[in-house]
């Protein structure tokens, strides 16, 4: 039966149950099973081939699940790899303070994730002014670079506009608030779910020139995808480094680009996918990627922060967010309100009663011996028990009220017990013969005609 009793244990033993098993999860690993888009994850979309090939080369390479403030006084390479949109809004005060330490020395390596997956996965809140919403890079302190989308696939993009008029091959995406998505269920099943996706890629030769040519580890062609690569647009920002390549038309587009940045560097990869588990292994594509995330004589730190590993699994993080908020709080009220229906109020403890100074066999003697100190008390006590009797047999009878007549009720027992009405006619004309005498009636004569009425009950 649900009480509000029975409903307070429920609620214990769920919330210990809970704890239990939040305590088991957290000795484990928040690896999601490898489905993640993480280091973690051995789907197409994880990095887990890329940390294993540095760790095959010898490069230290570690993940931090905590904010990455946890490097800022180490000299190692943050690699930031496709960060949750999200969480770059909600917790823009950590990418500040890697910004200042860039400047001071550190380096990080930054590749956000293309703009429709972004949004897909955490649509951006609706905005009151026309302020559009900060990327990482934004965060990072580089405000003029952008990313743009190259379609290997579009006529104008191939052949140029009508009338000999040159246009831009890699249009910048529009701000993600004014955005319309058009990716299919399949696409977003693969976004969520970092699942191997069969769009075809494509091999371009690059070219790699300033701080990120490496002599040691040359690279010649990459293997890009051909829908929807995305591409650095610099604008006025002239980089330390870039690896670039030539579009359908000649010209030269950006894939990675390095900035100087104080003492340090700050490098930012277009397209996430040449160094993910699906492309990783084509064409020079790890080789670049090592070479772009593990710098001579720093270790190489994967942040899971903004990936949301901590997060992850988290019941309590969704009070954060409006609607499970919202929800959590109209049950609780709700809840609140039951059991403050249902529950009894306690009000002041009950005054003690107070002892029975007799039990009801002493009350009973007690008023037997009062009664046996007057003269006439025999007499009373024989009247009163020959009412009680006629009374009895009348009930036993199921006589109505007023018909106890002694005649009467001996007719109606003969019926059923002759014996015992001759019995009850005896007893009772006794009774009558000793009362009706005017003399004192004897207590030793009182006592024999007690037996010998109470034998016909």
């Amino acid at each position: 039966m649900l009480t509000p009793r029975n409903l307070v244990l429920l609620a214990i033993v769920v919330t210990l149950a809970s704890i239990a098993w939040a305590g088991v999860s957290l000795m484990k690993p928040p690896d999601s099973g490898g489905m993640g888009s993480d280091s973690f994850g051995t789907q197409g979309r994880g990095q887990r081939a890329l940390f294993e090939t540095l760790t095959e080369l010898g490069v230290p390479v570690e993940r931090s699940l905590g904010p990455p403030t946890a490097v800022l006084d180490r000299h190692v390479t943050l690699v930031i790899w496709r960060p949750h949109a999200g969480l770059v809004r909600a917790e823009p005060a950590y990418l500040h303070a890697l910004a200042r330490w860039v400047e001071q020395g550190g380096r990080v390596v930054v590749a956000p994730g293309p703009p429709d997956e972004s949004s897909l996965r955490d649509p951006p809140p609706e905005s009151h002014n026309d302020e559009p919403e900060k990327s990482v890079l934004d965060q990072l302190g580089l405000k003029q670079v952008g990313i743009q989308t190259l379609d290997w696939n579009s006529r104008a993009e191939a052949e140029g506009p009508a009338g000999g008029e040159t246009a831009d091959v890699a249009e910048p995406t529009s701000p993600p608030a004014a955005r319309t998505h058009d990716v299919g269920f399949k696409k977003m099943i693969d976004i969520i779910t970092g699942a191997v996706s069969v769009s075809p890629t494509r091999l371009v030769s690059v070219t790699a020139r300033g701080t990120l040519a490496r002599p040691e580890a040359p690279i010649s062609s990459i293997d890009v995808p051909e829908e929807n690569l995305q591409t650095l647009d610099l604008g006025k920002n002239r980089p330390d480094g870039a690896v670039t390549f030539p579009d359908p038309r000649g010209r030269e587009q950006t894939l990675v680009a390095a900035f100087r940045r104080g003492r340090g560097e700050l490098v930012v990869v277009a397209s996430p996918e040449i160094a993910e588990n699906r492309a990783i292994a084509h064409a020079d594509n790890s080789v670049l990627a090592v070479a772009l995330v593990a710098a001579p004589g720093r270790p190489v730190v994967f942040d899971e922060f903004y990936h949301g590993l901590t997060i992850r699994g988290n019941a309590m993080w969704l009070f954060t967010q409006q609607g499970y908020a919202a929800t959590a709080l109209c049950l609780l009220a709700a809840l609140a309100l039951w059991i403050w229906r249902e529950a009894v109020f306690l009000g002041p403890p009950l005054d003690e009663p107070a002892p029975v100074r007799r039990t009801i066999g002493e009350y009973v003697a007690a008023m037997a011996r009062f009664l046996s100190r007057g003269k006439s008390s025999p007499a009373f006590l024989l009247g009163e028990l020959r009412s009680g009797v006629l009374r009895s047999v009348r009930e036993e009878l199921r006589l109505p009220p007023g018909r106890e007549d002694v005649a009467q009720l001996a007719a109606a027992v003969a019926r059923r017990d002759p014996p015992r009405a001759r019995r009850l006619l005896a007893a009772v004309a006794a009774v009558d013969e000793a009362l009706s005498q005017p003399r004192r009636l004897r207590k030793s004569a009182a006592l024999e005609l007690f037996k010998r009425i109470t034998t016909c009950l």
